[in-house]
């Protein structure tokens, strides 16, 4: 097929708006908010060192992990994130063959850390049993819990147990601790 300059032309605009309309979404943005699976290296040396071969995917237990989507920014689409209750096996630290996760003492892990969405939140208490490390407690006198950031892993426990819905609990990427490919390498 031959293309002439009219049809090339099109093509190119359509090329530019298509980004254009990404890029104002942000969908070619990466987004620091993922959570990323134990182990997981800074973002930028993991976005870059993942090979989006969905081995740590694969071999998770609990299906705690999936892959992320082109919304969530283009560098991060099929990379892994975590989406529910990760038990800390670390399984996929295992059969990372790129480094992108690294090897770590379960202790050591620090995904995220839980939020209450205190809107959502009708007070059952059914996040707090689940949590392995005790960081979410009743507040006294309120139908309402609270996380303790220091305690909290960002495991998704928590929100896997949440019964309401929208869930009244949500784990961010704050307080992560991930060290630098090169400190990981060592």
């Amino acid at each position: 097929m031959q293309v002439t300059r009219r049809t090339f032309l099109k093509i190119s605009g359509a090329a530019i708006v298509t980004a254009a309309a990404f890029g104002a979404t942000g969908a070619l943005s990466a987004n620091a908010e993922l959570v990323r699976p134990p182990g997981a290296v800074a973002e930028a040396d993991f976005r870059y060192l993942c090979l989006r071969c969905h081995q740590c995917i694969d071999t998770c237990p609990e299906k705690a992990l999936a892959s992320a989507h082109l919304g969530d920014g283009w560098s991060n689409a099929a990379t892994p994130v975590l989406v529910s209750g990760c038990t800390l096996c670390m399984k996929c630290t295992q059969v990372c063959p790129s480094g992108a996760l690294t090897p770590i003492a379960p202790q050591a892990a620090k995904m995220g850390t839980a939020v209450i969405l205190e809107n959502e939140c009708v007070g059952c208490d059914k996040c707090i049993k689940p949590c392995p490390t005790g960081a979410i407690s009743k507040v006294p006198g309120k139908r309402l819990v609270l996380v303790d950031p220091a305690k909290c892993t960002g495991c998704m426990s928590c929100v896997k147990a949440c019964p309401v819905t929208p869930v009244a609990i949500k784990v961010t990427a704050a307080g992560a601790k991930r060290p630098p490919f090169s400190a990981a390498k060592s």
